[in-house]
């Protein structure tokens, strides 16, 4: 029979959410490469898109090429090598991506190929890593529960003071001025 802690467990669920927005959305030409040392080439005229999140953010280089986030609903590889506080992105099959447009990088619904747990599992880390090593440029943010549904589909999270009521953190990555 399994303990007391394991039986009157509480009903868990992933809370963090980081968001961001496109900065640039561009056009290059089929045979173009992405990013320092040209770890990914265009096979077709493409559209790529730069999100202000990086490794020095704790956006692990270790994700160039193998991550995804997600643009108006749909995944969207990011290509090249990951920089300090810039990632590309391949929106090609996306409609109408603009800049400004909200980027979930990394996003709160388990199955999400942008989980927490489904990124760390794709370089072979535990999630614990990914969570902690956020940087202190990832503006925290707390939301309700009750508004969750309402920051995530915005795209944006606004601050409001605990009423007693259950708080996730929902990180937002801050925009960033390209010259």
């Amino acid at each position: 029979i399994p303990s007391e802690q394991i039986q009157n467990r509480p009903d868990l669920r992933p809370a963090l959410k980081v968001m961001s927005r496109l900065v640039l959305v561009k056009r290059i030409k089929a045979g173009q490469a992405v990013g320092y040392g040209q770890t990914w080439r265009a096979v077709r005229d493409s559209v790529i898109g730069i999100v202000p999140i990086g490794y020095h953010d704790g956006y692990l280089r270790a994700l160039s090429n193998k991550a995804v986030m997600t643009v108006k609903g749909f995944a969207s590889p990011v290509i090249g090598r990951i920089s300090m506080d810039q990632t590309v992105l391949d929106l090609t099959d996306i409609p109408e991506a603009v800049v400004g447009e909200p980027v979930v990088v990394i996003d709160d619904c388990p199955d999400a190929p942008n989980s927490v747990a489904n990124l760390a599992a794709s370089i072979g880390t535990i999630p614990y890593e990914m969570v902690t090593l956020l940087g202190n440029r990832v503006t925290r943010t707390a939301c309700s529960s009750e508004v969750a549904a309402t920051c995530s589909a915005i795209g944006h999270v606004g601050s409001e003071k605990s009423s007693g009521r259950s708080w996730s953190v929902m990180p937002e990555v801050e925009m960033a001025q390209i010259a």
